[in-house]
């Protein structure tokens, strides 16, 4: 833990050791996107995945969006990027997968603005387990799954540290999922619901 007088928000991590499944959680706003640190420890207690991350540090320190930002989707050296370098190196097929929340509201498409999930690789080529994955969340039952840019042009995380970093080592690894509110409020509250939605990104993304 950090000390008192020595907190920058390096962010909080769990591991745990597991040979078959090296898929991992990276919740990287747990403040902003409401609910999104409660969902990312029930997927991780209740699935398969080797660790996961969240933030411990408020996205904008000051409040408002600024240059002042301790954004572990966005700063290039973290522990969030070291963690995601190593595990690039020693699981080069581990796939990282961001959880992250929008609102409805705040979209300036209608594909956007009806939308419960939108899924990405953060680059504008999706790999086909990417649009699989969307093809599996939609037989769900997790209302209206987007996946960028195939059928939606914003969210698609193409800024985002994490995802470039991947790219830069050759790992076509990076998977950036945006959760509605009403959708969060589902996961949240409903374990099958959750435990429906772990095993389809266990079983698309191996």
């Amino acid at each position: 833990m950090e000390a008192v007088n020595q907190k920058s928000g390096r962010g909080f991590y769990v591991f745990r050791p597991i040979a078959d499944k090296k898929i991992y959680l990276v919740i990287p706003h747990r403040y902003t996107d409401e609910d999104t640190g409660a969902i990312g420890l029930q997927f991780f207690l209740e699935g398969a995945f080797s660790l996961a991350a969240w933030n411990t540090a408020r996205r904008y320190p000051k409040g408002e969006p600024s240059n002042d930002t301790c954004d572990l989707a966005r700063q290039p050296r973290t522990y969030l990027t070291a963690l995601t370098r190593a595990m690039a190196t020693i699981f080069p097929e581990a796939y990282q997968i961001q959880i992250h929340g929008f609102e409805r509201a705040k979209r300036k498409s209608q594909a956007g603005k009806s939308a419960d999930i939108i899924i990405s690789a953060a680059d504008d080529n999706p790999r086909q387990e990417i649009v699989n994955l969307g093809r599996r969340l939609s037989d769900g039952h997790f209302g209206s799954v987007r996946t960028y840019p195939l059928n939606i042009h914003e969210l698609g995380g193409t800024v985002n540290i994490c995802g470039q970093l991947l790219r830069t080592m050759v790992r076509n690894t990076f998977v950036h999922i945006e959760l509605s509110h009403e959708i969060r409020q589902q996961l949240k509250t409903d374990p099958s619901l959750r435990r429906s939605f772990v095993r389809r990104l266990e079983e698309t993304l191996q």
